[in-house]
């Protein structure tokens, strides 16, 4: 879920993690090279940023951070998943000396 923070934790939160920039009232300019649509969702891994143009549609900001969560936290899922593991299996897993789960 994104969320905005207070003000007051806002004052010594930091960097961010990544950027969204959402301008869904805004259209990108059709006669820039490769752009067919006044749509466009652009993600930019190495200046960790994301930018929504033109589109009101939540869950294409929503798809964007899914898509981005691997780059930006590479051991959490953003995906819902379920299985259970013991300890030591949890270790090996996470150490990448699993054979297949």
């Amino acid at each position: 879920m994104c969320i905005r923070l207070p003000l007051e934790e806002l004052e010594n939160f930091g960097t961010s993690d990544f950027i969204v920039y959402n301008a869904g009232q805004l259209p990108c300019n059709r006669y820039t090279y490769c752009m067919t649509s006044s749509t466009s969702v652009d993600l930019n891994l190495a200046m960790r940023e994301m930018v929504n143009l033109c589109t009101q549609y939540a869950r294409e900001m929503k798809k964007g951070l899914f898509s981005v969560t691997p780059y930006v936290m590479p051991l959490v899922s953003p995906y819902y998943c379920q299985f259970s593991l013991t300890p030591p299996e949890l270790e090996r897993f996470l150490s990448g000396r699993h054979s297949r789960l």
